[in-house]
């Protein structure tokens, strides 16, 4: 087993989901790919909005989120 910790930095640029431990950012699907950035949900109907408002899509993104 490998014990070395992942570069985050290095492989990922832009984050589409990120929970914060206060809240859950979302990439904002609406501003790309001229802007980068998240929508910040700090509860369920938050999320919900914002998958209603089409920041978030796809269905994987939407099942995570």
């Amino acid at each position: 087993m490998n014990d070395t910790a992942i570069d985050y930095a290095r492989y990922d640029h832009i984050r589409p989901i990120l929970w914060t431990g206060e809240a859950l950012e979302l990439l904002d699907q609406r501003k790309l790919p001229f802007v980068v950035e998240h929508v910040h949900c700090r509860s369920s109907d938050e999320v919900a909005q914002a998958i209603h408002a089409l920041a978030v899509r796809g269905a994987p993104a939407i099942g995570i989120a």
